[in-house]
């Protein structure tokens, strides 16, 4: 068996506060695993980057979440979380559709959120952020259909709601509410991490929400963190999720090509241990040394 299979996460959850690290393939996963995160969480923002060379402006499709999420849950021995935006569509039937098709490409937990399908010019303008989002009514049908949809899984499904951006607390917490009413795992509320973060403002959601919450994209301000993520655990704050990893491989890029035309030669990248070019070397990379089925193979073509 050369490749380990992903950890519960519903079972990592009942034990304790999770801290996963937003990933856009399979090579930012096993990063997250090499460096000890607990999961990972297919985001958005560096998936559009990555695949698309765009904003999170919306423009990713459901075919390319489940591609990427199949690719990475067959290979990750952490459990993956996937941003699955408003279920790609406006009724309950594509949230149903949405959630079914991520559950069985190995997504671990799903985020079902309450906003419009089209909202480019609010994601890229921070000052109108998510203004448009959908009647309560609407996104409780949507939550109850990814529910039904996730029957028999070991997928949760994450409740998130915007509606803090515009509408305030009171709604957001009143949606919170009629999620878990609907059958939500946990809930997220949007708008809490727009910095600087306040651990006030999550005690005060974790005496008015019971049960599990995610905490999105904790940050930093002038070098010092907003929150220590451990105080947010005994606030029912059991998953915290970061970006971060994406920045690093993009500055690692600059710094080791710059470097070769420099030098004109790979002389920096072999000497800091990331040529690959030893089989050790590509097994830390990969996640798995497949030399006993490679003489295997040999095995089976010798006649």
């Amino acid at each position: 068996m050369i490749f380990d299979k992903p950890r519960s996460l519903k079972k990592m959850l009942s034990e304790g506060q999770v801290f996963a690290a937003c990933v856009w393939n399979y090579m930012s996963a096993r990063a997250a695993e090499k460096v000890g995160f607990d999961a990972t969480l297919l985001a958005s923002g560096p998936l559009s980057a990555n695949k698309l060379g765009y904003n999170d402006l919306g423009l990713v499709t459901l075919d390319e979440f489940v591609w990427e999420t199949e690719r990475i849950s067959n290979r990750s021995a952490l459990p993956l979380i996937v941003d699955s935006e408003n279920g790609f569509g406006d009724t309950p039937l594509y949230a149903h559709r949405t959630c079914q098709r991520l559950a069985k490409a190995g997504a671990q937990a799903l985020q079902i959120e309450d906003t419009m399908g089209i909202r480019g010019f609010a994601r890229l303008f921070y000052e109108n952020k998510h203004d448009a989002i959908i009647p309560v009514k609407d996104w409780l049908a949507k939550i109850r259909a990814g529910k039904e949809a996730l029957e028999g899984t070991d997928c949760i499904l994450i409740a998130r709601t915007e509606a803090f951006y515009s509408k305030g607390l009171d709604e957001a917490v009143d949606r919170c509410l009629l999620a878990r009413e609907a059958g939500a795992d946990m809930t997220l509320i949007m708008g809490i991490n727009n910095g600087p973060q306040s651990l006030e403002l999550c005690e005060e959601i974790s005496r008015r929400v019971p049960g599990w919450k995610m905490y999105p994209d904790v940050d930093s301000h002038n070098g010092i963190a907003d929150l220590n993520i451990d105080d947010l655990a005994p606030l029912g704050f059991n998953l915290v999720t970061c970006h971060g990893i994406e920045k690093g491989a993009w500055y690692g890029m600059l710094d080791f090509g710059k470097h070769v035309i420099a030098d004109r030669s790979t002389v920096y990248s072999n000497d800091h241990s990331m040529g690959c070019s030893s089989a050790s070397e590509r097994t830390d990379m990969l996640g798995a040394d497949i030399r006993e089925w490679l003489e295997f193979e040999k095995e089976c073509y010798r006649d």
